[in-house]
């Protein structure tokens, strides 16, 4: 290939190189190279220069190219270069600022729209390329494809998207509660840059307070970030979004799956997969998540997922259809039946929503209590109360959780947490039929409290015939948002709220003998940040105090947790 544009002219430098591609031997004969790679040097408009590979198929040309900007390594992701550009894609794999030879200083999330887009125009302007520009991103690459896609680039064509997310909000938060397992581990790891710890520091670093101290110098532009709206009207890009249910990410995929459709007209065709995975498992052809095995049926791997990537771009970049246009725009992964299911839509079409009433006697601390669970309104004035103390927290066990913590992670027994005295259990009679639950869940909780601001959390789990308590899906919500995330509200001590707890979704095929259990409490740590109970930002509290919360169950507040029911499997 021929050099255009010598020198620093369009911001680049080339330097061109030879590597093995997928050969881990002696290099084979240059005649046998079925790639090529440059290395160039893309400069921004405040003159920061990004180290850049460009994965080339051989010969001259023009080609349609993907791209993919990370902040872990243009080398860690050499693999999509290697698979698409003998296939006759060019593969752009970019460091983001500040990391890896990029220059300036890597800030998240900053910088990824500017840098993208001009990332972007210096593509348009090279000889190699035809015109269309894929996205292609894994968790934060996903973000950084989003952002790029927000801007509606006529040379954007598809994306290609796992466990990505659209708006900042939602991917740093949950009902208004801060996930600090996951943002805080890897604030440290890579924002931060500090050494990771050992694994038993941990506890100890999630008990910090103030918690903000280790965000110090980020968090006005990180709230300035999360505040600003993504632009759906602008965003024209068929997509491909995929996840896993026991990815920390899974609810923002979905979200924005969702949101695409509801809100970008111009956007051409969205699918949706959801496997079993864990967060980056589904490139290790992984089956297990904590205790569970789901079979052969839930591997993914890396093989698979490049084909699929292929098959995508082929279809929007190169105008082939191997029949993957045609295919269900919603594919899910059933777990107990562990088994695909297709769907035309999300949530599918024909599920019925069912309330599962909370009842009991006045005494449904923990799984020796007498809450009950039941498709009937429960009668009469009961209320169940227990204390939460932001010092002695329910503790997180297993769920979809930051992958960083692989041994709190997946399906665990939760019995151990259903024995505190800070967990108010309700239990359903034994199941008469097996019951598929496919969709959102969400708890409606009636409570009050005597603290100035407090957390509720809601989590469904099924007691198996053999007594294992399985988790299936769990959510929080902060009180000071008890009438939408968009606003904040003044508790009034001992008045009772109604609570929507948003649970997020499962694909979940419950066994017959089975019970339903939903459990609700205060605090899930460290998954989430701890409430003070005082008012004051949890982030930057350092008093805490204890609150005595009271759950209400009757026909007037009706808790309850609401699951998405298919009758009968119609796949």
């Amino acid at each position: 290939m021929k050099d255009t544009n010598p020198g620093r002219t369009a911001g680049v430098v080339w330097m061109f190189c030879v590597i093995l591609g997928f050969w881990s031997g002696p290099a084979p004969a240059a005649d046998t190279l079925d790639f090529r790679v440059a290395t160039a040097r893309v400069l921004m408009k405040d003159s920061v220069e990004l180290n850049t590979e460009i994965y080339l198929p051989p010969g001259d040309g023009r080609y349609p190219t993907v791209l993919l900007r990370t902040p872990y390594g243009a080398a860690n992701k050499d693999w999509v270069g290697t698979y698409l550009a003998p296939r006759g894609y060019a593969v752009v794999v970019q460091n983001v600022r500040g990391t890896n030879g990029s220059g300036g200083e890597f800030f998240p999330f900053a910088y990824e729209k500017s840098d993208g887009v001009q990332t972007l125009q210096w593509i348009t302007e090279q000889p190699w390329f035809n015109g269309k520009v894929g996205l292609w991103g894994i968790s934060y690459h996903g973000y950084t494809a989003f952002q790029i896609a927000e801007t509606g680039h006529p040379a954007l064509a598809a994306m290609f998207v796992i466990s990505g997310w659209d708006d900042l909000a939602p991917f740093l938060s949950h009902g208004g509660a801060f996930h600090l397992m996951a943002h805080l581990r890897w604030f440290y790891s890579y924002a931060a840059r500090q050494p990771d710890p050992p694994e038993e520091a941990w506890d100890g670093i999630f008990r910090t307070v103030p918690i903000i101290d280790f965000f110090r110098g980020a968090e006005g532009i990180m709230d300035e970030l999360a505040a600003r709206p993504f632009d759906y009207a602008a965003f024209k890009v068929p997509t491909l979004h995929m996840s896993g249910w026991f990815d920390y990410i899974y609810p923002n995929t979905i979200g924005a799956y969702e949101n695409i459709l509801r809100h970008s007209p111009k956007a051409g065709p969205q699918k949706l997969q959801i496997g079993m995975w864990p967060h980056n498992d589904i490139l290790r052809g992984t089956t297990t998540a904590g205790d569970e095995d789901f079979g052969p049926a839930a591997a993914m791997g890396m093989e698979k997922v490049l084909e699929l990537t292929r098959r995508w771009f082929d279809l929007h970049l190169r105008g082939i259809d191997d029949g993957i246009a045609a295919e269900p725009p919603v594919q899910v992964f059933v777990m107990g039946e562990n088994a695909w299911h297709d769907y035309d839509a999300w949530p599918p079409p024909g599920i019925e929503f069912i309330s599962w009433y909370a009842a009991s006697q006045g005494a449904a601390s923990g799984r020796e209590g007498n809450g009950r669970l039941s498709a009937q309104r429960a009668n009469g004035k009961s209320t169940d109360s227990f204390t939460y103390d932001p010092l002695d927290c329910v503790p997180t066990v297993g769920g979809a959780n930051f992958h960083f913590f692989p041994e709190n992670l997946g399906v665990k027994n939760q019995a151990t947490v259903e024995g505190r005295a800070d967990v108010l259990v309700y239990t359903s009679d034994p199941l008469a039929d097996d019951l598929l639950v496919v969709g959102p869940l969400k708890a409606i909780v009636y409570a009050s409290t005597d603290g100035k601001d407090t957390d509720f959390t809601a989590k469904l789990t099924v007691v198996r015939p053999d007594g294992y308590v399985r988790n299936v899906e769990d959510g929080i919500l902060r009180a000071r948002f008890a009438f939408g995330l968009d606003s904040t509200h003044r508790l009034v001590p001992d008045k009772v709220y109604r609570f929507e707890i948003d649970m997020g979704a499962t694909a979940l095929r419950i066994e017959k003998g089975s019970r339903l259990r939903l459990d609700i409490s205060s605090s899930n740590f460290p998954k989430y940040d701890r409430n003070p109970n005082t008012g004051e930002d949890p982030m930057r509290a350092v008093e805490f105090r204890p609150a005595r919360q009271t759950i209400y169950h009757s026909e007037r507040y009706p808790t309850q947790v609401v699951l998405p029911v298919i009758a009968q499997d119609r796949n």
